[in-house]
């Protein structure tokens, strides 16, 4: 009997072993994996504290006037500059969002070829350039989603538009 009992408590070790290494590697995977959701939230939450000052409104962005509820009241004073670059049948960027009210400045630099932007929504249309860059500047006075393109040639009909967003 002696020899059977040490049979069986052997069996019951090499049964345990390969049960404990399972569990001791499932505990290891949960830690590790608590760890990292953890440092990945804590890093979503700092991205998101070091970009929320940049993009509050400084000063000069401020709407100006009484709060009133008036449109007038609340035009904003700054203006709105926005660099777009122009190449073989692109802009970007392609969607652009500007304030109603606000003065807009686009800065469009041509990257090759020859081109212009046009936005006829708001009678804008600069310059055709071939290299370098050209400015135009417009206050929209009505929101919606107005398309912009390159108006030389068949430029727009190959795929040189972008859309203007006014809030």
């Amino acid at each position: 009997m002696d020899e059977q009992q040490q049979s069986s408590a052997e069996e019951s070790k090499s049964n345990l072993n390969p049960l404990l290494i399972v569990v001791i590697l499932i505990i290891v995977a949960a830690v590790g994996v608590m760890l990292w959701l953890g440092n990945s939230k804590n890093n979503t939450n700092q991205a998101a504290n070091q970009v929320a000052p940049t993009t509050a409104p400084t000063q000069a962005e401020q709407p100006t006037g009484t709060a009133t509820g008036s449109a007038a009241d609340n035009k904003m004073t700054a203006e709105q500059t926005i660099a777009v670059e122009g190449g073989s049948f692109y802009f970007k960027p392609n969607v652009i969002t500007v304030k109603k009210g606000q003065k807009v400045k686009i800065v469009f630099t041509n990257a090759g070829g020859m081109h212009n932007f046009t936005i006829d929504a708001f009678n804008v249309k600069s310059e055709t350039i071939n290299n370098g860059s050209t400015t135009v500047e417009f206050t929209p006075d009505k929101t919606g989603t107005f398309e912009f393109y390159c108006a030389v040639g068949n430029h727009r009909q190959m795929g040189m538009t972008g859309k203007l967003i006014v809030q």
